[in-house]
């Protein structure tokens, strides 16, 4: 009996080994700042965003091949922050800092298409969270000190961006 225990102590110990090793993928080191990281929901894409010399920019990365993917639209605008991906990273949403207006933007990787969500009265975005399936997008605000959310909806300017699993049911 006491060999038994022995043994499986041994295997808990060789297992628990196992589980507690380094899960890091890629170390995506640079001489600049990363700050905000949002994950893609199938896992294959990461955006966060780049201080370089007090200018924060989007970036997109393959997780896959550690690739930077080239932002068509985003890459022209500076001072963003919160970015969001969509379950397959087809979309991307950030807010960004327009002539001191803050704006919330989206691009399109699969179309190329680009959309500005600017309808906020006097209140100023703070965060951003798009749906995995590119549906709906939430977004806090700040007045005044005062936090509260809005959600948006995007089924009519976005097409959505199903997992396959999702789209097989």
């Amino acid at each position: 009996m006491n060999l038994y225990k022995s043994i499986f102590f041994l295997l808990c110990i060789l297992l628990s080994s196992c589980i507690a090793s380094d899960y890091r993928i890629k170390d995506f080191s640079s001489n600049y700042s990363k700050n905000d990281p949002a994950l893609s929901g199938n896992g294959e894409k990461l955006a966060f965003v780049i201080d370089k010399n007090g200018n924060k920019f989007v970036q997109l990365k393959d997780l896959r091949t550690g690739k930077v993917i080239p932002l068509r639209f985003l890459s022209r605008y500076k001072n963003n922050i919160s970015p969001s991906l969509s379950w397959n990273g087809r979309y991307i949403a950030v807010i960004s800092d327009i002539g001191g207006k803050r704006i919330v933007l989206i691009e399109d990787l699969l179309s190329g298409k680009f959309h500005r969500i600017t309808q906020f009265r006097s209140l100023s975005p703070v965060s951003v969270s798009l749906a995995p399936d590119a549906s709906k997008l939430v977004i806090q605000f700040d007045a005044n000190g005062k936090r509260s959310f809005q959600f948006f909806d995007l089924t009519k300017i976005l097409e959505l961006d199903l997992s396959k699993n999702l789209k097989d049911r």
